[in-house]
């Protein structure tokens, strides 16, 4: 095992390892470090924003997200589309109450058509022909209308904030830094060939501003190898999948050509499309971007953490321990007692229970094999040999995360070590 300590950062957030003893470094603050052995340089990057995440393709090819660091508190919450449909409803319903009490049969008759024109646009269903449910599992549903588009998405309650993904070509010499069309936190960045994949999710913090679990996911870059239309995207107006739901992480798995947005439940939204009306905290994307998407529900309202898919198929996750409740009109956390470990076999779920441990932070396992690890709320690590049939204490203790970089893993230790084990 390689062992590699860099005692000039105070803390590590994050890491990618890019080599089996070269790669990069978020530390708790935003800044982002280059490592080669136990050398490591702190990177000059654009202060337009706070980096939140970051991705390299290659040394010299990568990109950081992030928000600006000024945010004015507001007491509003919905998405644009949602909070003036909430106003039109506010001033509609008293007009039409106020109609009908005149009396007069023109006025009557003007009144239904404003009802009938609020029915219509909350309740049309032409979008239930573009979902079906998956008959071999009843978690799963299937989205058949295409969700690539161009668009943005703001949350009125985010006063002042502004969303930034920047990219390198030369090594981090140099950057180009564009705003993505919206003020949702961008939670999360990977690579498909050499576009990069952005996550969001609206609010996913209890404060002045109410927690809103919603999201997206921005295309930037023109690599066309898996999609054509990819040629006309640009990072002035990016194409986006609206995922309607907070998105706490993405996973890009190339054996199976597909990209997993995991996270939240969707919240309720008006008007209903296909998607928003979907239960499901995974959201499945074939590698073109292009339909059948598919919607994965977990039997529980918290949000998944962590997503990975073992040698045998099965789909994996580690869940959240905050479960969303409504109090007074706001929306608010229940802390649960641990976070749980589930495997989607079969088109079912099944509660994962190791002995001695009481819940889990993260789940991996190494691509295209049969080993797999898991991190426990208490930082041990447990290893399977047989896709998760069976898991063993691996004697380290100290983890914070886990990662894979080809057959390897890697694993972040107490604040400032990383260590990298070839299996």
């Amino acid at each position: 095992m390689k062992t590699f300590t860099f005692e000039q950062i105070t803390e590590i957030k994050d890491y990618q390892f890019i080599t089996d003893s070269s790669g990069f470094i978020l530390d708790h603050e935003g800044n982002l470090y280059q490592f080669s052995g136990n050398k490591v340089e702190q990177i000059v990057t654009p202060e337009d924003f706070l980096i939140s995440d970051f991705h390299f393709i290659t040394e010299s090819h990568g990109a950081i997200i992030g928000n600006s660091r000024v945010v004015k508190d507001a007491v509003q919450e919905g998405a644009i589309g949602d909070h003036v449909f909430i106003l039109f409803l506010v001033f509609a319903i008293p007009l039409i109450s106020k109609l009908n009490s005149l009396g007069s049969r023109t006025l009557k008759r003007l009144s239904s058509f404003i009802a009938i024109t609020i029915m219509t646009i909350s309740c049309s269903n032409n979008w239930q022909m573009h979902k079906t449910m998956d008959t071999s599992s009843q978690y799963v549903t299937i989205i058949t209308s295409n969700q690539l588009k161009n668009g943005q998405h703001y949350y009125p309650a985010i006063k002042g904030q502004a969303s930034y993904v920047s990219i390198t070509n030369d090594n981090c010499k140099s950057w180009v830094t564009s705003k993505v069309p919206t003020n949702f936190h961008l939670s999360n960045v990977t690579a498909i060939g050499e576009n990069f994949i952005l996550s969001s999710y609206a609010n996913s913090k209890e404060g002045s501003i109410p927690i809103h679990g919603d999201g997206d996911i921005w295309i930037y870059g023109n690599d066309t190898t898996y999609n054509k239309e990819l040629i006309k995207n640009s990072p002035d107006n990016p194409l986006v999948i609206f995922a309607q739901r907070g998105i706490e992480g993405l996973k890009y798995f190339p054996e199976h050509s597909l990209i997993f947005a995991f996270g939240t439940e969707t919240q309720p939204a008006f008007p209903k499309n296909e998607v928003n009306s979907t239960k499901g905290n995974i959201y499945q994307i074939p590698v073109n971007l292009k339909p059948k998407y598919k919607i994965i529900d977990v039997p529980d309202t918290v949000s998944v953490r962590s997503l990975s898919i073992s040698g045998s198929g099965d789909l994996w996750v580690t869940l959240d321990n905050k479960k969303p409740y409504v109090s007074k009109g706001t929306l608010k956390y229940k802390i649960l007692d641990s976070k749980r470990l589930l495997r989607f076999r079969n088109g079912s779920w099944d509660d994962i229970h190791v002995k001695n441990v009481n819940g889990f932070e993260q789940v991996e396992f190494i691509p295209n094999s049969n080993i797999g690890y898991v991190l426990t709320e208490q930082g041990e690590i447990f290893k399977s040999l047989n896709n998760g049939e069976s898991w063993e204490f691996y004697n380290l203790s100290g983890i914070r995360k886990i990662a894979t970089i080809n057959n390897s893993i890697t694993f972040l230790k107490g604040k400032n070590t990383l260590l990298l084990l070839s299996n």
